[in-house]
């Protein structure tokens, strides 16, 4: 926690290369704006990512208590180990981060109706988590589809529409 904590240190070569992400573009950029939050990104890792470092890096987050960084890492995992076929791995990271985004966007739905003033920065806070909430739903909906829990993708696939 304390390495991570410090931003130059965090970046550094061989912290890079301890949490085997050096070269990785988007595991980088996690570990880099790990002190700070990346604002709107891609949820997921490349194809082939190591999965370790991104385990760690996970861990620090949850004792933080970055949510916004924990929903997009736990998706980012699920992915991983869904393209691994690692899919008893897949489910429950995706369960994890869709329940991350539920509760971030009850919170941010509580401060949007609270402060009744159209205040864009909880619009912005709405409109993150209800997007995360979207994308793990669907990513959870394409990964029962491939383990062929056929009913279980389309109740999913029926959430993350409605």
């Amino acid at each position: 926690d304390n390495v991570l904590a410090d931003h130059e240190l965090a970046c550094s070569e061989p912290v890079l290369t301890f949490l085997q992400i050096h070269g990785h573009e988007t595991e980088e950029k996690i570990v880099f704006g790990s002190s700070h939050d990346l604002g709107r990104q891609i949820w997921d890792m490349p194809a082939g990512a190591p999965t370790d470092g991104v385990e760690q890096l996970l861990d620090t987050l949850r004792s933080r208590g970055d949510k916004r960084q924990e929903g997009r890492t736990l998706n980012c995992l699920g992915l991983m180990y869904a393209e691994r076929g690692a899919h008893e791995k897949a489910i429950p990271m995706m369960q994890g981060a869709i329940e991350t985004c539920r509760e971030g966007l009850g919170k941010a739905q509580a401060h949007q109706s609270e402060s009744n003033d159209g205040d864009d920065e909880c619009a912005e806070e709405v409109e993150f988590w209800t997007t995360g909430m979207v994308v793990c739903i669907s990513n959870l909906g394409c990964i029962l589809t491939k383990t062929g829990h056929l009913q279980g993708a389309l109740e999913r696939f029926r959430e993350g529409v409605a």
